[in-house]
């Protein structure tokens, strides 16, 4: 049988439960919390070997789902973004500009 690699979305992360990473990052991106994670999956119930590995990982996505949005609110829009093959309508390019 192959090896995972480490951080493969097959990776179990809840042998109890058979929860991988791929499902935790996958709820992590809806929103889901640590407590709406182990309902769902069911992680977190059973033995408890998994609770660190488990709440280590949530709270590295959540770090890194804050870190994309804090990014995103930080660029402009895309269409308030200057491209400089577009002239707006109240603008001349040099060659239609009047010699007078």
């Amino acid at each position: 049988m192959a090896e995972l690699i480490e951080d493969s979305p097959d990776e179990v992360m809840c042998s109890c439960s058979g929860t991988t990473r791929g499902l935790i990052e996958m709820l992590v991106k809806q929103g889901k919390d640590l407590d709406a994670i182990s309902r769902y999956s069911g992680a977190l119930t059973g033995c408890g070997g998994c609770e660190w590995d488990i709440g280590e990982l949530v709270k590295e996505l959540e770090r890194k789902e804050l870190e994309i949005k804090a990014a995103a609110a930080d660029s402009p829009p895309i269409s308030d973004q200057a491209n400089p093959d577009q002239i707006s309508p109240n603008q001349v390019s040099p060659d239609q500009a009047d010699p007078d």
